[in-house]
């Protein structure tokens, strides 16, 4: 049980990390709207 949770923090930290490289390369109009929907996910 507990390795699972570990195991699905991991994932979320390295999704985040992508998500945070690919929002960082992104021209500033489309960061904005990206950043807005990430907020509501969140």
């Amino acid at each position: 049980m507990i390795d699972h949770y570990y195991v699905t923090h991991a994932q979320l930290l390295a999704l985040r990390n992508v998500v945070a490289f690919i929002v960082q390369t992104m021209p500033e109009e489309q960061k904005e709207s990206v950043l807005q929907v990430f907020e509501k996910i969140c």
